[in-house]
């Protein structure tokens, strides 16, 4: 038995030695652990701060985009009513010259009243003409020569 407890009075004190080493050894890994999950922790910031970054960035893409819809849809609005305000007045327009066929217009009044001006001075003419063979042959009927005028 005394082997026995040597023996376990060996083990005991191996079991202690190594216990009176591992916590230093513990220590240092635990010191390790620790900087490995600071740097981690430092990487997975700068990681989010980066997608933080890009998100940002996205955020005012999107909104550039839903104003740049919101101006186009303004436009086409704009461009609807001017297209529509466009049609109405060309059927205007073209109603207006419709009834501007109907209409003399100042030339054509002209060009009437010269016409008939012509016409006028033109049987006055013959009136006189009319009136000085009349005179010149004696006559006493000057419808004759008219109708002999009207005739030819």
């Amino acid at each position: 038995m005394e082997n026995r407890s040597r023996r376990l009075t060996a083990v005991l004190a191996a079991c202690a030695l190594a216990l009176s080493v591992l916590p230093g050894a513990r220590a240092d890994n635990v010191d390790r652990d620790i900087d490995r999950s600071r740097a981690a922790e430092k990487q997975t910031a700068q990681s989010i701060g980066q997608i933080e970054a890009s998100l940002a960035g996205l955020a005012s893409q999107a909104e550039a985009a839903r104003t740049d819809v919101v101006i186009k849809a303004a436009e086409a609005q704009r461009a609807q009513r001017n297209l529509e305000d466009t049609e109405f007045l060309t059927r205007e327009i073209a109603a207006l010259r419709l009834a501007m066929n109907d209409v003399a217009t100042r030339d054509f009044v002209r060009s009437e009243l010269r016409d008939m001006l012509s016409e006028i001075l033109a049987e006055e003419r013959l009136t006189r003409e009319e009136i000085a063979e009349f005179q010149d042959s004696g006559d006493d009927e000057p419808d004759t020569v008219t109708e002999q005028r009207t005739a030819q």
